[in-house]
């Protein structure tokens, strides 16, 4: 009986977390963490395109932000990259940062990530 409360017990405490992935919502395939909404539109733009890798994605990203990047000095980064599973979270001020954007695509199992480094 002990070891049967252990499992339920586990199960009861682990079910809520799996359900529960910050990720992969089935009503909305796309979780954006943004409020810059140049930055949101312009990877809205360049994921449109199916046909393009995550290389050709980042290319047009940068190419487009280039003049707003030169306006804004310091360091960006951007980062896109294919997921097969994808686990993280975002900090809650992060995403009301105009010098912060995510986006995790789960119909593409595309992630982006655009940011303000220095």
């Amino acid at each position: 009986s002990f070891y049967l409360f252990r499992k339920l017990w586990f199960i009861a405490v682990s079910l809520p977390i799996l359900l529960s992935s910050p990720v992969i919502y089935d009503s909305d395939p796309q979780v954006w963490y943004c409020s810059n909404s140049l930055l949101k539109s312009t990877i809205e733009t360049a994921l449109s395109n199916p046909q393009h890798n995550v290389d050709e994605i980042q290319a047009f990203i940068e190419s487009s932000l280039l003049s707003y990047f030169n306006e804004h000095n310091g360091k960006w980064l951007i980062s896109v990259s294919k997921f097969h599973r994808l686990s993280g979270y975002v900090d809650s001020g992060a995403e009301n940062l105009q010098t912060f954007c995510a986006i995790h695509d789960n119909t593409k199992d595309i992630h982006i990530v655009v940011v303000k480094v220095e």
